[in-house]
């Protein structure tokens, strides 16, 4: 009988490439690191592809978990505001299932929908999957006698990792990849609007009149624009009148493979 080690598979997952940690859960210490670059920008399901013949390599087997991180390319979101009248757990997936259809033009019955709730009457942040990749990536992991101990987009990894920044305070945070500009703005403590654009990485400038654009749709400006970028390399000092201090990217991400010169 295969006897389990206490190592999780850490893994963040791009349409450019993946990244793969093999952590000692006990320690926290990292026992191995692999990068993977794809030839061209993959679908979710080729990515998930590409990562199972990853797994099926000696070096990370046995492992007792699963950690993925996904790319904001492959997820809808949708703030999903608080109701009295709709407060219960199912009341408000009937809510966000609705939002989605409006947002983005598809049958929420395409996705699996998860809240991530802020408090009781706060407005909630929701991410839509699709349905059939995220069965795929079940039985990847039930494949390789994975548990599937965690499943977080982009956005709320970057959010995680530095909190202290938004939580409290008015600002929005600016989620930045190849080809994908997510925005999520906070007014007093809540998630209040989430935007997402395809972005033109090449064109030299492309990330500050977008920025400017998205101002635009949101209901008031923020304070301040917290910058995480993700595989790309790009600064900004300030937009519309508007601070724009850079975040460390998220751990465990593919590196920096193009630079945005003057933007």
């Amino acid at each position: 009988m295969l006897r389990l080690s206490p190592d999780v598979i850490a893994v963040g997952l791009s349409p450019a490439g993946l990244v793969m940690s093999r952590i000692n859960r006990l320690t926290r210490r990292e026992k191995r690191h692999q990068a993977l670059q794809f030839p061209c920008s993959l679908t979710l399901a080729e990515a998930l592809e590409q990562l199972g013949q990853q797994l099926a390599q000696a070096e990370w087997q046995a492992a007792a978990g699963l950690r993925l991180v996904l790319s904001n390319h492959w997820l809808r979101f949708a703030v999903v505001p608080w109701s009295e009248q709709l407060a219960s757990p199912a009341e408000r997936q009937a809510l966000a299932q609705g939002l989605i259809e409006e947002l983005y033009a598809e049958k929420a019955s395409r996705f699996v929908i998860r809240i991530s709730e802020c408090g009781y009457g706060r407005p909630g942040l929701a991410a839509a999957l699709p349905q059939a990749e995220l069965q795929q990536l079940q039985a990847l992991a039930q494949q390789h006698g994975l548990a599937l101990q965690s499943l977080r987009p982009l956005l709320m990894e970057a959010f995680a990792q530095q909190p202290h920044n938004l939580r409290g305070n008015d600002g929005a945070l600016a989620c930045l990849e190849p080809g994908k500009l997510t925005l999520l703005l906070q007014q007093n403590g809540c998630w209040q609007q989430v935007l997402s654009r395809s972005l033109a990485l090449q064109q030299p400038g492309a990330l500050a009149p977008l920025l400017t654009q998205m101002f635009a749709q949101l209901e008031q400006l923020p304070a301040q624009v917290l910058l995480a970028c993700h595989g790309v390399d790009s600064r900004l000092d300030s937009v519309a009148g508007v601070p724009v201090p850079m975040l460390a990217p998220a751990p465990n991400w593919p590196a920096p493979v193009l630079q945005m010169a003057g933007s």
